[in-house]
C-alpha cells in the first residue's frame, strides 16, 4: 500500500442551530449575615450554619441589597432547583445547593437545601454576595430579570 494523499477541501459549515433557553432564573446582589436563623433584615442572605459544607439552610431576604422585591422569583423556586452564592469579590468563595423544602417567612424565605459542592470560607458580615438561581427543569429565563 502506497502513501496516504493529501487531505481533502473542506465541506460546507452547517446551518445555526436553535437557540438553547437558559435555566438561570434569576442573579443578583444581597448582604451576607452572620445571623444562622433568619435573614429578616431587607438585602440579606446567610446560611444556618457557619460553613458551607455543612448548612441545611438558605436563608434569602425577598428584597435584595438596592431593595428591589424579587419575591416573585423567590415564588418561581421548587424542590430540586439550584441555588448558588457566591462572594462577589472573590469567586473561590461559594456554595451551592439543590433544594429540598420550601418555607415562607413573611420577608424572607428559608430553603431547605442539600450541599451539592462549595469553595473557600463563606462571606464575611455584610459583604457582597451574589446569588444565582437555577430552574432544575429548564424553565428559566433568557433575558437578565
Amino acid at each position: 500500500m502506497g502513501p496516504a494523499g493529501p487531505p481533502g477541501a473542506d465541506g460546507e459549515a452547517g446551518g445555526i442551530g436553535p437557540s438553547g433557553v437558559s435555566n438561570a432564573l434569576f442573579s443578583g446582589q444581597w448582604s451576607w449575615t452572620t445571623n444562622t436563623t433568619s435573614s429578616a433584615t431587607s438585602g440579606q442572605i446567610g446560611l444556618n450554619t457557619a460553613a458551607w459544607a455543612t448548612a441545611t439552610e438558605v436563608h434569602i431576604n425577598e428584597q435584595k441589597k438596592d431593595g428591589t422585591d424579587v419575591s416573585l422569583y423567590l415564588d418561581m423556586l421548587a424542590v430540586g432547583d439550584e441555588i448558588r452564592i457566591q462572594q462577589k469579590t472573590d469567586a473561590t468563595r461559594y456554595g451551592i445547593y439543590e433544594i429540598t423544602t420550601i418555607t415562607d417567612m413573611g420577608t424572607w424565605r428559608k430553603y431547605g437545601v442539600t450541599h451539592v459542592i462549595s469553595g473557600g470560607a463563606v462571606p464575611g458580615g455584610t459583604t457582597d454576595t451574589a446569588l444565582t438561581i437555577i430552574k432544575a427543569d429548564g424553565s428559566g429565563v433568557s433575558s437578565g430579570a
